[in-house]
């Protein structure tokens, strides 16, 4: 059995209500049983499948795990704004969901502060070691180099994570990171998802002393619910909390990277870590219809992505065509507008042909290119014939916004799959985001190229959607639930249960994913012009987690809901 094919047809939980214990109280000082209620009730959510909506005119956050948004909800309870929710989030999923997501991967953060109007976009994504010899970089042996000591790069995690605490957070970090450091010490139970890809990866994971002693706690592989403790995590957050990047970068945890990946056969150097510095940008701006979109700028180039084809999707009537999931005229042009932007994109940034932004990004240039599909179709394989190899999942996004109306919206990974070079570091397992090369080729040194697409849509300069997704499908993803949210005035809990389609497939890669319950009609239509399609169950993990928020302008009240393709939840204040 293929890895991750291992999830496909998983449906997995029950829900339960959660018990937030706030912020204020100092961790330490909890009583045990209150703390483990608290975990257990949270841990019980992590479930794939239905779930149910959340609003409030306060705080909302969703992510792809409930101990996470609700992470997020106790700091905005605690007096937290936006980016401090969100960091505390994101530092407990670094701990709670290792599959998905590390230390040693990316950190990137779209944030808008209510106050001024004025969003910010920090890159925290990794950059090509100065060793690495770019004439000698065949795309061709990815597959192969993304299990080898090739594969780790120089982690943007931290780097990310603190210029988001410096520019816009209001909370101490020792606050912020507390409960993450209580995870990893004390643990937390091994929910349905995680504990499928332990199971799938238990050979990589054995192949580390400190895969071993988390996984393999007395010597058998660790069992559902039983507790994950990661102690040697625990003392490296401890450290970040109080050393922050003088420990990272410049200190211990640099030089026994350093060391772990040359010992293995790697090129990643102190000097690479050293010299390694967050990108602090402004954002790329585009419009859809009456809303501005705000997003990521080059080199985390999926803002640019997700402008280019909102500006090609809103020269079409969806609501005279009808919901995309339920018209076969929708689906054929949604996915011609995904075939010309992803292809292009792809071709173009590996063959240094690309248009500069300004014109890529331009109203005349999106009908332009929206008047050349002519209505023939584009199946799997013209879609991704010149793509290179598929970036394989392991990500989460997150979304927050608080009372004041401040939103962040983040993107952090291990970039590929989890544990899959085998390395690990103090506790923390090495990522392998060499699989980005495939986004363009860096220079030795330099930020590589990702689909990172954090977004907001706002409206006479206020909010109105803002979300993010990850996985194989995130354009196929945003570009969907934004038309039924915008077009269709659906609410989120609405939109994500509708079926989809998605990328092409981890398993048939010429073939796009389609889920059960997409119009019979539209499938046999798309079949027809030649499209090959993945056919797959209700829900697919494969096709992404929506984490986006609505505001609505009129009343001020905000909606959120999980995915049900992963293991996601909404909460509120």
């Amino acid at each position: 059995m293929k890895r991750r094919n291992f999830l496909n047809n998983t449906l997995l939980g029950a829900a339960a209500l959660s018990t937030p214990i706030s912020l204020d109280q100092n961790p330490a000082l909890l009583k045990d049983d209150a703390w483990v209620t608290r975990r257990k009730k949270l841990i019980s959510e992590a479930y794939f499948g239905r779930k149910k909506g959340v609003s409030s005119t306060k705080g909302v956050a969703i992510s792809s795990h409930p101990l996470v948004s609700q992470e997020a909800i106790d700091v905005l309870k605690a007096g937290g704004n936006a980016a401090d929710a969100i960091l505390a989030a994101s530092i407990v999923q670094s701990v709670v969901e290792p599959h998905m997501t590390t230390l040693t991967g990316v950190f990137s953060m779209l944030y808008y502060d209510a106050s001024t109007g004025k969003s910010k976009y920090v890159n925290g994504s990794c950059n090509a070691p100065l060793a690495f010899d770019k004439s000698k970089f065949n795309i061709a042996e990815l597959p192969n180099l993304v299990k080898t000591p090739m594969s780790a790069l120089v982690p943007g995690f931290w780097a990310g994570f603190e210029a988001s605490h410096q520019q816009f957070a209001s909370l101490p970090l020792k606050k912020l990171m507390a409960n993450a450091i209580r995870y990893a010490k004390e643990g937390f139970e091994a929910y349905p998802f995680l504990w499928g890809e332990i199971f799938v990866s238990a050979d990589w994971i054995a192949n580390s002393a400190d895969g071993r002693e988390i996984y393999f706690p007395k010597g058998n592989l660790i069992q559902p619910n039983e507790l994950v403790i990661q102690r040697k995590l625990a003392d490296v957050l401890t450290r970040l909390s109080e050393e922050g990047s003088k420990y990272f970068y410049h200190g211990d945890f640099a030089k026994n990277y350093a060391k772990v990946v040359k010992n293995a056969g790697g090129i990643v150097s102190e000097e690479d870590f050293a010299r390694y510095q967050p990108m602090i940008q402004d954002t790329i701006k585009g419009s859809y219809r009456e809303y501005d979109v705000i997003s990521s700028p080059a080199p985390d180039m999926g803002g640019e992505v997700v402008i280019e084809y909102l500006q090609m999707a809103e020269l079409v009537d969806w609501k005279k065509l009808g919901r995309i999931c339920d018209s076969y005229e929708a689906t054929l042009k949604a996915m011609q507008i995904m075939g010309e932007v992803l292809t292009r994109s792809a071709t173009d940034r590996m063959a240094n042909t690309l248009l500069p932004a300004e014109k890529r990004l331009s109203k005349a240039y999106a009908a332009e290119r929206f008047a050349k599909l002519n209505g023939k179709p584009l199946n799997a394989t013209d879609l991704y014939k010149n793509e290179p190899p598929k970036i394989i999942p392991g990500s989460n996004h997150l979304t927050v916004i608080d009372a004041k109306g401040n939103v962040a919206t983040v993107l952090h990974s291990v970039m590929a799959l989890p544990w899959n070079n085998t390395l690990y570091v103090d506790g923390v397992s090495i990522a392998a985001p060499i699989y980005h090369y495939a986004m363009g080729v860096p220079q030795p040194g330099e930020r590589i190229n990702a689909r990172i697409a954090p977004h907001i849509f706002t409206k006479n300069g206020k909010p109105v959607l803002a979300a993010g997704s990850p996985s194989v499908s995130l354009n196929e993803n945003i570009l969907q639930n934004t038309i039924n949210i915008l077009d269709f005035g659906m609410l989120p809990e609405e939109s994500v249960h509708l079926p989809r389609f998605g990328g092409n497939s981890m398993a048939n890669p010429t073939s796009i994913y389609i889920e059960q319950g997409y119009n019979a009609a539209a499938v046999e239509g798309m079949k027809k012009l030649g499209v090959s399609f993945d056919e797959v169950r209700q829900w697919q993990w494969g096709l992404g987690s929506y984490e986006g928020i609505y505001i609505d302008p009129k009343t001020n009240i905000r909606y959120a809901c999980g995915d049900p393709r992963r293991a996601s939840q909404a909460k509120a204040e």
